[in-house]
């Protein structure tokens, strides 16, 4: 169920503008910035592992920026799978 959800969801976005997919990725890994949850939980870990002297403000914009391109890369990822060799 949840593969065919995950298709759907896919098709859906693959009828949308490159552009428009981008600033929902955007939109999505803001919220998953702001969300408690476990990509979140282990970005933050990894980001202060790999930058321990870096400030907390500096490494807190740093989650943000990566889960932004996450999430993008994820929405952006499902329409070019789908989408055909001479475009949409």
């Amino acid at each position: 169920m949840r593969s065919l959800l995950a298709t759907l969801f896919f098709r859906l976005i693959s009828l949308l503008p490159l552009r428009l997919n981008y600033a929902l990725g955007g939109f999505i890994g803001w919220w998953m910035a702001v969300i408690p949850n476990n990509l979140r939980h282990i970005t933050r870990i990894n980001i202060a592992l790999c930058y321990p002297d870096m400030p907390s403000s500096e490494r807190a914009a740093l989650v943000r920026a990566s889960l932004k391109s996450t999430a993008r890369t994820a929405i952006e990822a499902g329409p070019m799978w789908l989408w055909s060799v001479n475009g949409h």
